[in-house]
């Protein structure tokens, strides 16, 4: 038996192509894109406002709540294609760096205790053609890429790095629960709770999901 996966551009969002079947029937996000005034450079815009909603509400449809999933998915040709664009490979992107990359991805990162300079801050550095995040978000990502996250005798830092949604899944794990289970109890799918469960994998530097779960019942005093 031989195994290969070098299918070469593959998605497992298929159920899109109904979806925009139904979208040019219904028109939903066309309309919903004229609720919006755009301010762009239109000599430096790549994507109309109708795409941006479009790659969002389609992604939502299907289950990617999360807005930090389009940095993968906008690598997805489905997606590109249900959301109009006529380059679904992402070959012809002005930019040679973003080129394989056809729908639009994250140029800044934000926590969500961020004051309001700090956000003014960020949006004028990505208007400027930077990728920027906030000083918090810096400060932790020196940390993971330093090693200083990895201090797992020090439980209160580690539980200060994670986000709030990270810590409800982590205490989630804690108690036993799978994927579908946390995801039924946040309102989010399966694969958000995947996408969380990577992140905490990465910030505790463990590899599985029955580490992660112990893992949490010693930070979190879930253990019996």
């Amino acid at each position: 038996m031989l195994a290969d996966f070098s299918a070469g551009h593959v998605s497992s969002d298929g159920g899109l192509l109904f979806l925009r079947l139904l979208d040019s029937s219904l028109g939903l996000t066309r309309k919903f894109s004229l609720c919006f005034r755009d301010r762009r450079n239109p000599d430096a815009i790549e994507h109309t406002v109708h795409e941006l909603n479009a790659q969002r509400i389609l992604g939502l449809a299907v289950g990617y709540e999360d807005l930090n999933d389009h940095d993968r998915l906008r690598h997805d040709p489905v997606l590109a294609n249900v959301a109009g664009k006529t380059d679904p490979l992402g070959q012809n992107r002005r930019d040679p760096a973003q080129r394989g990359k056809p729908r639009a991805g994250v140029r800044g990162y934000l926590m969500k205790d961020t004051p309001i300079i700090g956000i003014m801050a960020v949006i004028d550095r990505i208007l400027a053609g930077h990728i920027a995040i906030s000083d918090r978000q810096a400060s932790l990502l020196i940390r993971q890429a330093t090693g200083e996250n990895r201090k797992i005798d020090d439980p209160a830092a580690e539980l200060n790095s994670l986000s709030d949604r990270e810590l409800q899944v982590l205490e989630a794990l804690g108690k036993g629960l799978n994927n579908h289970q946390i995801a039924d109890i946040l309102g989010v799918s399966p694969k958000t709770v995947g996408t969380y469960k990577t992140r905490l994998m990465e910030k505790t530097s463990i590899h599985t999901t029955s580490e992660l779960a112990r893992h949490a019942q010693r930070r979190l005093g879930l253990a019996d």
